[in-house]
């Protein structure tokens, strides 16, 4: 609780929390002027003002007028508890995904989640030493009474702990919501307790009952439209509490909760009736009377953790359609599409792994990458263990190179090669891996000899100690060789990806998907050599290969028929690269993953052909959808984004819409200044174009700061004498010629030309143009009177 006298630093401590469930109490006579301000604060549950007249405010549904203290404290607590119930975290499972076999990444990440925890918790030896680490956390964030949960924690029974006033209830139900891992593993040992108390009293309450002693509870709450949505299309299907559920066994006091949510724009009121058979022991309940806080006034039936149900009839119970009955049937311990769910979680996440490692390396499958880092974060922690240190350290790196944040990479894979040195030999196969992760960083970082150096280094070490045809010798050689191809070093990243290829067809079936990538990476490379007859060759192949060993809608279909769209790109085929790239949104569409970045990269890819073909109204048309959803679903710096935006302001460029061209353009430019470092390409790019467009708007002094800007980087990351350097002086050169300054203009023009003359042929079509614009500025200097003399 906080108190505060002055409106203002009420506004900032509430604009600051990261929370949608701030209650206020507000006291005349200042409370007009506090309402005005803070009623619409995105923060704000509800208002609760002492004292007052109604006809003084604005009718609001956030505002409630009491007369005294006591009224607000039960009203207070009511919605709170209210808050709560409709804060239950749900999963749904439609019929077919518990025993079809989709990719995990298609099942409700959450019913995942705490299937893993409940098998953790239950298997993890806690120590006292948890409980203090817990305190001293609780202490350091002010959070709650800890002295008397520190002094009194062994004197009370766990859910007299969860259902009493104690923070542990909200800290506990909300870290489980949100999937807040570091404190998760926190609280872990609290979870556990009261799990294990649940089962016990599970076991002694209903030890005497059979299958013939089902009874009905009762749980209502509101339910958001979109998990109302899920609920409605999940008929016949699994239902999950992700945390603990509070039942009753008196309709009436559920149905309260449930009704109250009617009138909510923004909820349906549901009551779940839920059918429970004690004989089930997958599934502990308990009665918390003589064991609760409130003792039997509450008559409730407590669920543990992740309590799955199947969903039975839905009815409506009033005619505004806003409030529903749910019937629930408690699974039973042989349910066969609850138990090949649980079998092929289990059985896909690394069930070989101890307790929390596993779950940080499914929240890494899943690109759970922060939730993750929280995992390994707590982990390191509480370890003093060099090897388990250096397994923690080569996760956060995998981490941060999934999360684009290089540097911090960089610094957890070289922490993990000195623990190493200390532990183990040069040739320990995980440094191998972590040489191989620090190359792949390098080489999207544009640190090309870096990233050479250290798959190296990973080769050698699998020379010595491994087969010379084992497949990660093939990865290693693919990495190389992508390597060279951005060096533009066509031919040696050529040799290295028929090296690769040669490992995997002596040690794979002719069939093998991951035969097609390295038939993808020899097509590409042949296309920059403009081979486009082996090109084809090989991503024909590629593409017979995932026809013949993947499902026809198989998402990796998509890249071999992408490249090919490419391809003809290249050679100018443009309505046939077209085709190309419209065949993967067909299977895309069969997948229900219409917002997914692959999605994006097709429909830029068609957009550019529309551009290589002049039609800039339809190549728009596809890169602002490619736009719409990379803003779903990416971070507003993704490189991705940047390219998008880049190429929606070229077209705007090219119909003459320099405006927002340039709104675009400078869209780039501030992402690529936040996340590349100073001397990226791709600032070359970006620069180059804001300059034209300044150029073609007449903003002659902006235009050249920003070309000035472009040399600026080439010079640092360039040879003197790159082909490029003509385009760049004769650029600024052509904006001096434009702002009448002729022997400026000359100058940068001429320095252009003697670039091109050691860089490019003598009859090349941009010395051409060079040529011409020192024409021109002389034939005017000298139109002028000549040149100026001392």
């Amino acid at each position: 609780m906080e108190i505060f006298n002055d409106v203002d630093k009420c506004t900032d401590f509430i604009t600051d929390l990261n929370v949608d469930n701030v209650f206020i109490i507000v006291q005349q006579p200042s409370s007009q002027m506090t309402i005005r301000v803070i009623q619409d604060l995105s923060q704000i549950n509800m208002i609760y003002l002492l004292g007052g007249n109604e006809n003084q405010y604005e009718r609001s549904s956030r505002v409630i007028i009491f007369p005294d203290i006591p009224s607000i404290c039960e009203t207070l607590k009511r919605d709170i508890y209210q808050y709560n119930q409709n804060s239950v975290s749900m999963s749904f499972i439609k019929p077919a995904d518990g025993i079809s076999k989709p990719n995990l990444d298609k099942l409700d990440q959450y019913f995942m989640y705490t299937q893993i925890l409940k098998e953790i918790l239950l298997k993890i030896n806690f120590q006292p030493n948890h409980i203090d680490e817990f305190l001293a956390y609780c202490r350091n964030q002010f959070i709650g009474d800890v002295t008397k949960l520190e002094n009194e924690y062994r004197h009370h029974h766990p859910i007299w702990w969860y259902t009493s006033d104690c923070f542990l209830y909200s800290m506990l139900n909300k870290s489980l919501r949100l999937m807040e891992f570091d404190i998760i593993i926190k609280i872990d040992f609290f979870i556990r307790d009261l799990h294990q108390h649940i089962a016990r009293l599970h076991t002694e309450q209903y030890k005497e009952l059979n299958h013939s002693t089902s009874f009905v509870v009762y749980h209502g709450q509101g339910l958001s439209l979109i998990d109302f949505d899920k609920l409605m299309e999940t008929q016949g299907g699994l239902l999950s509490f992700n945390t603990f559920l509070s039942t009753s066994l008196v309709q009436s006091v559920a149905f309260l909760y449930a009704e109250s949510n009617s009138s909510s724009s923004d909820l349906v009121g549901v009551l779940f009736k839920i059918t429970v058979d004690p004989s089930i022991s997958s599934t502990p309940f308990c009665n918390t009377t003589n064991v609760g806080y409130y003792g039997d006034a509450e008559e409730e039936i407590l669920f543990a953790m992740h309590s799955v149900f199947r969903i039975g009839e839905i009815r409506l119970l009033n005619e505004n359609n806003r409030l529903l009955q749910v019937d629930l049937m408690q699974t039973s311990d042989n349910d066969p599409e609850l138990n090949a769910l649980t079998e092929r979680i289990r059985e896909e996440t690394f069930p070989g792994q101890e307790e929390w490692y596993r779950l940080g390396q499914v929240l890494i499958k899943v690109g759970e990458f922060s939730k993750a880092q929280q995992v390994y974060d707590e982990l390191l922690n509480q370890t003093s263990d060099l090897s388990q240190m250096a397994g923690i350290y080569f996760h956060l790196g995998w981490i941060k190179d999934n999360q684009e944040e290089f540097k911090e990479a960089i610094g957890f894979y070289e922490k993990l090669i000195e623990i190493n040195e200390q532990i183990s030999d040069k040739d320990h196969p995980q440094l191998a891996y972590t040489y191989n992760n620090l190359g792949i960083i390098y080489n999207r970082m544009g640190e090309y000899l870096q990233a050479l150096q250290f798959h190296e280094k990973a080769v050698a070490i699998r020379l010595r100690i491994l087969s010379p045809i084992d497949s990660t010798l093939a990865t290693s050689y693919n990495n190389i060789g992508r390597v060279h191809e951005n060096r533009g070093k066509y031919s040696k990243a050529l040799l290295c990806y028929e090296k690769a290829l040669k490992i995997l067809q002596e040690t794979l079936p002719s069939n093998h998907p991951q035969l097609t990538i390295s038939h993808n990476n020899i097509g590409g490379a042949y296309i920059n050599m403009s081979n486009y007859s082996k090109a084809l060759l090989h991503l024909e192949k590629a593409r017979e290969i995932e026809q013949r060993s993947l499902p026809p809608n198989h998402p990796n279909l998509i890249y071999s028929v992408n490249n090919l769209g490419a391809l003809f790109g290249t050679i100018g085929e443009y309505s046939k690269a077209i085709s190309y790239f419209q065949e993967p949104l067909k299977i895309i569409e069969k997948t229900d993953s219409s917002y997914h970045p692959t999605v994006a990269t097709l429909y830029n890819n068609i957009g550019s052909m529309y551009e290589k073909m002049k039609e800039y109204w339809k190549a728009l048309f596809y890169y602002q959808t490619s736009y719409v959803i990379q803003k779903q679903v990416l971070p507003s710096n993704h490189p991705s984004f940047a390219s998008t935006c880049n190429n929606i302001g070229g077209a705007y460029g090219y119909i003459g819409k320099h405006s927002k061209a340039l709104f675009y353009f400078k869209k780039v430019f501030n992402i690529f200044t936040k996340t590349l470092p100073s001397n990226h390409p791709h600032l070359i790019v970006v620069c180059n174009n804001i300059g034209y467009i300044y150029h073609q708007m007449g903003k002659y002094s902006t235009a050249i700061s920003y070309y000035e800007k472009v040399l600026d980087v080439a010079q640092r990351i360039l040879p003197p004498y790159h082909s490029l350097f003509v385009n760049f002086y004769n650029n600024i050169g052509g904006v001096y010629l434009c702002m009448g300054q002729y022997p400026e203009a000359i100058s940068f023009c001429e320095h252009a030309l003697q670039i091109g003359k050691r860089a490019l042929t003598e009859n090349h079509p941009t010395l051409q143009v060079v040529r011409i614009n020192i024409e021109r500025a002389v034939a005017n200097q000298l139109r002028l009177g000549g040149w100026g003399q001392f």
